[in-house]
């Protein structure tokens, strides 16, 4: 998306009215304020440029960087598109959405001051979208390089803090519950639930290919920059002699050479869930995490830590990449649901509806619980292999619908993101009644799945599994294919699993096709199930040739497909093999393209 054009102003912005100041930083402030048009109430970020010129080329920056995302980007700040420059005062203003719960900083400190940390399920949660957010921003080709609290700002303020430690202890007010109680389970439990979290000052931000490519740096025009504390090692000059050495040791750290890779970025993401955690700064020395890092409490889960751990590694190359780090997040969140807390609260929510007149202060929760009362656990999900095919098909539904959110939830349940598109007994009926003219479809088949009935039927027959980032490709649902990509779908070739490419070549679809080899590595020569021919295996470009969709053939080579051209024994080649005259003429068309291409 293009930077917006700056207005030029000569004293107060005519489009919009000043309300409240609502905090000051290093370079200028930021306000609450009215946009005159709609009245909607909005952010003005002010960078005051006068005492300090260098601050308007990190405005320059922000600008340019921060307009590259497009509104859809749920976990980065919402730029307004609306800048103003005012040259008697030398300020530049950047409007933007309002987020009512301000910066993470802030809930940090609040929650300090009370001597009570930040409840590790709402951290947890929160330290997943800031990682979906950190893979938004490389995704885009963007280092951040001032990844801290400060920087990410909250949809709603933190209220539920004091609550979910009652809970969690056994003993929570009544007067709690009460007022917060459910609102954060419906919260939690909305299907259209919106992040808490957004990513925002892009004023360090950089485009680069580093931000892509993990083996990539780049070394800034600025040198080192950032905030001390959030700063790897590697962009603070310092780098390893010898990384498999004894971690610590001075003389194994060589200065003064400040290199940016996208994982000093999961370095600073380490740091600020280090003081999310614990409520402390992180230390200012790299070598100190071998100790610091036990500091976050056995209260999270393992893997919670273990992830952490990882990130504030002293050596770039053992820190997880974004995507691995966005799924480790998630896969916490998940385990750390185990703990009963949302039960907990459903049970003295239940309690104050049936008791609405009790002046007691506290709520005990162990007298609610099921072993307390020597009541048998009761729930509506059955056992656990009927609630994970209850998840799944979920899952189903919400990829059939294109929403994104529905998915989004399904997957933090626990739903499988490598599940079958179709479910094998709603599957076999489908098949079993393929003969009866008004076949009821199942439910998930939208659009294009009626077109390629045929192919799905062959499938069947040849027991091949068509999975649900298959199915997202065959529909087009690119939103949906990164969202099963980023939650850990298995991008693996499987035997008898009809691939995500294959599928994409077969359909001509050129944009998906560019998403899947260069967004998401796909091997564009690995063999797969032809899905329009179930009982061989062919290589993309073979795929694509068979159903003459040359256009598909043509940018697979361009993106490097293999020349060789396969064929039996008899010198027979794919296309030949029930292959209309249309489709045999493209394919000759297709080897003239290939012998040019060799020579």
């Amino acid at each position: 998306m293009a930077s917006p054009i700056t207005r030029r102003l000569d004293g107060n912005d005519p489009n919009y009215m000043f309300l409240e100041m609502l905090g000051y930083g290093v370079s200028g402030s930021v306000a609450k304020v009215r946009r005159v048009s709609d009245g909607k109430i909005m952010a003005c970020k002010a960078i005051d440029c006068l005492t300090n010129p260098s601050f308007l080329e990190l405005g320059s920056r922000e600008i340019h960087t921060w307009a590259s995302f497009s509104a859809s980007e749920k976990y980065i700040a919402g730029f307004a598109h609306d800048v103003a420059w005012t040259e008697r005062t030398q300020t530049l203003r950047l409007y933007m959405k309002l987020y009512e719960g301000g910066d993470l900083r802030k809930v940090i400190t609040e929650c300090r001051h009370q001597e009570l940390p930040i409840h590790p399920f709402m951290a947890t949660y929160w330290a997943m979208e800031i990682a979906r957010g950190l893979k938004a921003c490389h995704d885009h080709g963007i280092i951040h390089r001032d990844l801290k609290p400060a920087n990410v700002l909250l949809d709603v303020p933190y209220v539920y803090n004091r609550m979910l430690w009652g809970i969690t202890d056994g003993r929570v007010l009544r007067g709690d519950v009460k007022t917060h109680g459910k609102a954060f389970l419906d919260w939690f439990k909305s299907p259209s639930r919106l992040p808490w979290c957004h990513i925002s000052d892009f004023g360090f931000g950089k485009f680069t290919p580093a931000a892509l490519f993990s083996e990539y740096y780049t070394k800034g025009s600025r040198g080192s920059v950032g905030t001390m504390g959030y700063m790897a090692p590697e962009v603070l000059g310092e780098v390893s002699a010898r990384y498999g050495a004894t971690p610590g040791v001075i003389n194994d750290v060589v200065k003064n050479d400040p290199k940016f890779y996208g994982k000093s970025d999961v370095y600073s993401f380490g740091c600020l869930v280090y003081n999310l955690c614990t409520g402390r700064p992180p230390p200012p020395a790299a070598t100190e995490w071998s100790t610091r890092i036990l500091e976050i409490p056995d209260t999270y889960p393992e893997l919670f830590r273990e992830v952490i751990s990882k990130c504030v590694d002293f050596n770039p190359e053992n820190r997880p990449n974004n995507r691995d780090l966005s799924n480790g997040m998630a896969d916490a969140f998940i385990e750390i649901q185990n703990c009963g807390l949302l039960s907990d609260l459903a049970r003295v929510l239940q309690d104050l509806d049936s008791d609405p007149g009790s002046d007691s202060t506290y709520i005990n929760i162990t007298d609610l619980r099921p072993e307390a009362t020597n009541l048998e656990p009761t729930t509506n999900m059955g056992d656990p292999p009927e609630c994970q095919k209850k998840l799944d098909s979920a899952l189903r539904r919400a990829l059939a619908a294109g929403n994104c959110d529905m998915m989004a939830l399904a997957i933090e349940l626990g739903a499988n993101v490598n599940a079958s598109a179709f479910e094998s007994s709603v599957q076999d009926s489908w098949f079993a009644s393929e003969s009866t003219p008004n076949v009821e479809f199942p439910p998930f088949r939208p659009g294009v799945f009626g077109a390629y009935k045929n192919i799905l039927i062959t499938s069947r027959q040849y027991r091949r599994v068509f999975p649900l980032l298959t199915a997202a490709v065959f529909n087009g649902q690119s939103e949906c294919v990164e969202l099963l990509i980023s939650e850990g779908a298995s991008l693996d070739h499987a035997e008898n699993k009809i691939d995500a490419l294959s599928v994409t070549a077969c359909l001509g679809n050129i944009r998906m096709i560019d998403r899947l080899v260069l967004r998401w590595g796909f091997d564009i020569n690995a063999k797969s199930v032809n899905p329009n021919y179930a009982w061989r295996e062919d290589i993309p470009i073979v795929s694509a040739s068979m159903v003459g969709r040359r256009e598909a053939v043509r940018r697979l080579l361009e993106l490097g497909a293999s020349v060789v051209i396969p064929s039996d024994d008899e010198g027979v080649t794919p296309t030949m093999l029930q292959a209309s005259p249309e489709v045999t003429d493209q394919w000759s068309s297709l080897m003239y393209t290939l012998k040019s291409r060799n020579r």
